[in-house]
């Protein structure tokens, strides 16, 4: 979330989370990796995902963000 929705750096985000930036780098990979698969049970791949969000200028993080809530709920 702090990278992807809030634009910190990952260096800036594993500071805030006390983390090492490699440990934030892994959790990240797993955590889209994981999104990825439950997106694609519905027919959404991450290329389509990430073109409709580039299509629509201020509506990307609000589309990501309710995308992956939706995810997370499913």
């Amino acid at each position: 979330m702090l990278c992807d929705l809030e634009g910190l750096s990952r260096a800036d985000a594993a500071g805030r989370l006390g983390w090492t930036e490699g440990t934030l780098s892994g959790r990240l990979a797993r955590a889209r990796a994981l999104l990825a698969r439950r997106l694609a049970k519905y027919g959404i791949s991450a290329a389509a995902l990430a073109a409709a969000a580039g299509t629509a200028d201020g509506l990307a993080p609000t589309l990501v963000e309710s995308t992956a809530r939706a995810a997370v709920l499913t």
